[in-house]
């Protein structure tokens, strides 16, 4: 699930603040159906950015709807001007998450453009990457399904070289050939 435009709040039970950016309801509608498929299906599933909100969301999570407006620490500028292959800040990760292993790490240097994130968990979720402002940057199921979801964007940084993010892409595949082989 790629990134786009914001969220409709009405998906998580909040009217809009007048911060909200441009929605496409269509696309909502859309994706969180696919999501919801998908899981049911336990086809595996990475979100990125908007994919991450959506999967958020798609169960019962909160998000939110602009960070400098809603979130009181903005020590950390999440919608970066630099390019999307210049990491600009820090994330730190749950020591055994899925996020840690795949990466091997337990933080990463990202890069950030968005203002809109995950609130609260969906049930059924853990956050497991924070921002030094407490922001949370990944999500992954806890009940055995194959859902990750982070905010920032390992497919630019991917492409800049960073082998590292190249590891989403590689453990996504993976889980998907294992699912395939399974059915």
């Amino acid at each position: 699930m790629i990134g786009g435009a914001d969220i409709h709040p009405s998906y998580y039970n909040e009217e809009p603040i007048e911060q909200l950016g441009e929605v496409d309801s269509l696309r909502d509608v859309y994706d969180i159906a696919l999501i919801r498929l998908a899981a049911q299906r336990n086809i595996p599933m990475l979100g990125i950015c908007r994919g991450e909100q959506l999967i958020n969301v798609a169960f019962g999570g909160t998000l939110y709807q602009d960070i400098p407006a809603q979130h009181p620490d903005t020590t950390v500028r999440h919608n970066q001007e630099e390019p999307s292959s210049v990491p600009t800040h820090t994330v730190h990760l749950l020591q055994g998450s899925a996020i840690a292993q795949i990466t091997g790490q337990t933080e990463l240097f990202t890069n950030t453009h968005h203002h809109q994130a995950v609130k609260q968990a969906a049930p059924g979720f853990r956050i497991t990457a924070w921002t030094a402002d407490s922001i949370p940057e990944a999500i992954e199921n806890i009940n055995g399904k194959p859902i990750w979801g982070v905010q920032f964007h390992p497919e630019a940084l991917t492409m800049a070289g960073d082998s590292i993010s190249a590891r989403f892409f590689h453990f996504l595949v993976d889980k998907a050939a294992v699912s395939r082989r399974g059915k």
